[in-house]
Formats: structure tokens, C-alpha cells, sequence
């Protein structure tokens, strides 16, 4: 596919600098296109351009992945101040309000919730160049509501589905559906997900077999998926307090608790302490943003002690989440001005934390991509938790040692730019960059890592 250039691209919007709508947080970027097909769906569901939002790293640059009514968009993010306009994927039918995805590797996972869609897998290796379709088919499935992807089982999760693989000609709807990328350009089937009691799921999380199904007005479902045809379940909660449509959460880094969000609007979040001794499902936690009776959650992300909200009409949230059961809001950007309507489906639709810079991602259901970071020190780029290594000394004026050599050394602006590089390893120097604060990652096993470094 071309590569399509920024500043040539119609509609373009390119904004830096900070918010009048915002606190800990600055706007780096944004992106929209008058262009693309709107959707007047339904009368709270007006102006309806774009949807999710995901992130990427590969080979120490940052990519942007943008869903909207037409398809998938693709950006190059590493350095703020060139951000191209990549590639663009179109969806199997549009427009459409629905277009969600996933990565696993440097393939990306898309499905769509409207009309005769497909499982749509993107080649994203030939980055910043282009992407490429590997694959699109309907053989397994034709619509899903959402996806979540399992990467250390290699195992896909479809949610909402529906599928005629059972019966050709006739799609009929599940729970979810389970697939098998060991192979991932060859999707294999590996079991439907049916339950006595639920008859929907509109999403879900799932780490190393252990999943949690949010089944809309049928509350939340925990149970192990080692067996996709077999589920064992280990609980459910049918019943809870602010209680409204169960939409999404998320699993802290230690497993020990459980953020999970109603998509109605005044009902609070929800904290769910995991820990061992206690019933599987104890809420410990009721937290919202606190501006008014008509505030609603959508989409959460948790990295480190940092829990990342996108927020409808409130725009996108951060609360600090050190004490789980009692988070505290650190930060915040809205992307919908005044204040937030009765039954109005508007502002941030998705949000993105986990980009080795720190940047923030966060999709507006009408005006598209915002490019973000805080700005705070102490709501900082949060440091990785694959594995620890020492940075000394820090503070630090020439020489940089760290605990042991590391294959791969990168260098990160406050503006989420990589400035250096290192390979092989253990003492470089920094005498040559200027006095403030920086991110060091280093790569062991295929994984990356980052602390802090201050330059005096």
C-alpha cells in the first residue's frame, strides 16, 4: 500500500502544545479528516467518525492505529514534530460505527459489528513504510462485537460474534468465540464459549488462560480457558452495587485486582480485589471522575500504578492506583467541550497507555486521534515491570553504568523522541545531551524496560 504523506492528506488537523481542557496532561498531536463518512445512527449517536484506538512499537519507533467508520488508519508517532500519515486499511464493508483490534506480534487483528464483515489480519513488519492484508475471511467469522488477544497462550478472543462456521449460510450468534495463531496468518477454530445464564458478551480480558467476560446486563464472568471447549468457571457476579450495562476492564500487572466499568451513565467504576482468602469477587473500590450525574466510563488500560480511562464525554482519565482500592485522579484531557449531555454518546471512545515513550493515545468518537503525555513528574512515564536493572549514578553528568551489558540501549526525550542508541553494552556516556529528565530502555529477551535518568 502507498504511503501517504501528512501534510498532503485532506482534512488534516496538526495542534501542539497545551489544553485549556486539561490538567497533568499536554496535547502533542491530533488528527482528523472532514472526509470520512459520518454516522447519525441513533439520536444520542450523532457525527459518529471514529472508534478505537491502539498502539505499536517495533524497532524503536511508535505507531498510532486509528479505527473509523471506513476502516483502519496507521501513523508514524515517534518524533512529534514529523508525525506522518501512514497507510490506511478499509474495512470489508462501511461506513460503520464499529471497527475494534489487536496486535499480536507485528500482526494486527481487526474486526467490525455491522453488515457482511470479516477477521482482517495486517501485516505491520514493513513499518514506517506501509502494511499489508494477509488476510480476509469470513469463514470463521462474519461479525464480533470486540476482540482481545491472550498473546502468551497465542490465543484470539472474540466477543459478540457472529458466525455461520457451524452452519453454512446461516450465521448465528455467540458469547464468544476462541482461536488458535500459533500460526498467525492462519487463524484455526478452537471453541465457542456458550454458559446457562449468559447469552452475551460485549467484551473481555484474558491473561494466561484466566478470563473475565463482561456480559452487559448479565454482570461479570470469571473462569479458566485452559480448555476452550471445557471452561472451568470460578465465579460469577450477577448482582453488584451501581450496577448498569457491564462493559470492559482490566487486570493490574500483579493480578491482585480487577477495574471494571458500567457503560451507563452516573454509575461509578469498580476495584475488585483478587487477592487470595477473599470471595474471587469483592469490590473494594467505587471511584468516578466526580464532575456530574451524567459522567460514563468506556475503555480502561492499566500500566504500572496508572490507570488510564477513556471517559466518553469527560474526555480521557488518569488515576493513580498504588492503593488499589482507593485510586486517586492524577490527570486528565478532555476532548468534548462543556459539560456531558443525557444520553449522549460522545468524546473519547479508546485510550492507549503502554508506549515505551509514554505517550498517551486516545480516540474522540468525532474528531479522531489525540496524541498526549503527561506532564507531571510525578504522574511520569511509569517504569516497565518485565524486568529490573540499575541505572547509576543518577543523577548523572558523563557516565552512565548499568548492572550488567544489555543488547539493545535507547535514549527518550521528554518529547517521547529517541535521541540514542546502544547496542551491546554496559557504560555510555551523556555528557552531550542537555540538563533534564530522560527515559533509559533496555532489551533482555525480547523484552524492553525503562527507568528514569536525570541529566544534571
Amino acid at each position: 500500500m502507498k504511503k501517504i504523506l501528512t501534510l498532503i492528506f485532506t482534512g488534516l488537523c496538526l495542534s501542539m502544545g497545551f489544553s485549556q481542557n486539561a490538567s497533568n496532561m499536554n496535547l502533542i498531536y491530533s488528527w482528523t479528516d472532514t472526509n470520512i463518512a459520518d454516522i447519525d445512527a441513533l439520536p444520542y449517536l450523532e457525527d459518529f467518525r471514529y472508534n478505537d484506538v491502539w498502539g505499536f512499537e517495533q524497532n524503536g519507533r511508535e505507531y498510532a492505529i486509528l479505527g473509523s467508520t471506513m476502516g483502519v488508519h496507521f501513523f508514524d508517532i515517534t518524533d512529534t514534530t514529523i508525525i506522518d500519515y501512514i497507510d490506511f486499511v478499509p474495512g470489508r464493508v462501511g461506513p460503520i460505527t464499529h471497527h475494534e483490534f489487536n496486535n499480536y506480534r507485528n500482526y494486527l487483528y481487526v474486526v467490525a459489528d455491522q453488515g457482511a464483515s470479516s477477521l482482517q489480519i495486517v501485516d505491520m513488519q514493513y513499518l514506517p513504510d506501509s502494511v499489508h492484508v494477509v488476510y480476509d475471511n469470513d469463514s470463521l467469522v462474519i461479525r464480533s462485537h470486540e476482540i482481545h488477544i491472550d498473546t502468551a497462550m497465542q490465543k484470539v478472543y472474540l466477543f459478540g460474534v457472529r458466525s455461520d462456521y457451524f452452519s453454512p449460510g446461516v450465521p448465528v450468534g455467540y458469547p464468544a468465540m476462541i482461536l488458535d495463531v500459533a500460526n498467525p496468518v492462519d487463524p484455526q477454530y478452537l471453541g465457542i464459549f456458550t454458559h446457562n445464564i449468559i447469552t452475551y458478551v460485549h467484551d473481555g480480558y484474558v491473561r494466561n488462560d484466566t478470563a473475565f467476560f463482561h456480559c452487559g446486563p448479565d454482570g461479570l464472568y470469571y473462569g479458566y480457558m485452559g480448555d476452550p471447549q471445557n471452561p472451568v468457571e470460578l465465579d460469577v457476579m450477577p448482582f453488584y452495587l451501581d450496577q448498569g450495562y457491564n462493559h470492559s476492564g482490566w487486570l493490574t500487572p500483579d493480578g491482585k485486582h480487577y477495574v471494571m466499568i458500567d457503560e451507563t451513565q452516573g454509575m461509578r467504576l469498580k476495584m475488585i480485589d483478587m487477592q487470595p482468602g477473599l470471595n474471587f469477587f469483592t469490590v473494594c473500590g467505587l471511584f468516578e471522575t466526580g464532575i456530574g450525574p451524567n459522567n460514563m466510563g468506556h475503555n480502561p488500560h492499566i500500566k504500572g500504578n496508572y490507570l488510564y480511562v477513556s471517559y466518553y464525554q469527560d474526555g480521557v482519565r488518569v488515576f493513580d492506583i498504588s492503593d488499589a482500592c482507593n485510586p486517586v485522579e492524577v490527570a486528565w484531557y478532555d476532548t468534548w467541550p462543556g459539560d456531558a449531555l443525557v444520553d449522549e454518546y460522545r468524546g473519547a471512545w479508546g485510550v492507549y497507555g503502554f508506549l515505551p515513550s509514554g505517550k498517551i493515545l486516545v480516540s474522540d468518537i468525532e474528531t479522531g486521534l489525540y496524541v498526549l503525555r503527561l506532564h507531571d513528574d510525578n504522574v511520569g512515564v511509569e517504569n516497565e515491570t518485565f524486568f529490573e536493572f540499575d541505572v547509576y549514578p543518577n543523577p548523572s553528568t558523563d557516565l552512565v553504568q548499568l548492572n550488567e551489558s544489555y543488547e539493545n540501549i535507547r535514549i527518550i526525550d521528554i518529547n517521547g523522541k529517541q535521541i540514542r542508541t546502544f547496542q551491546n553494552v554496559q557504560t555510555f556516556s551523556v555528557e552531550d545531551l542537555s540538563s533534564g529528565l530522560y527515559m533509559i530502555g533496555v532489551e533482555k529477551e525480547n523484552k524492553w524496560s525503562y527507568q528514569k535518568l536525570m541529566k544534571q
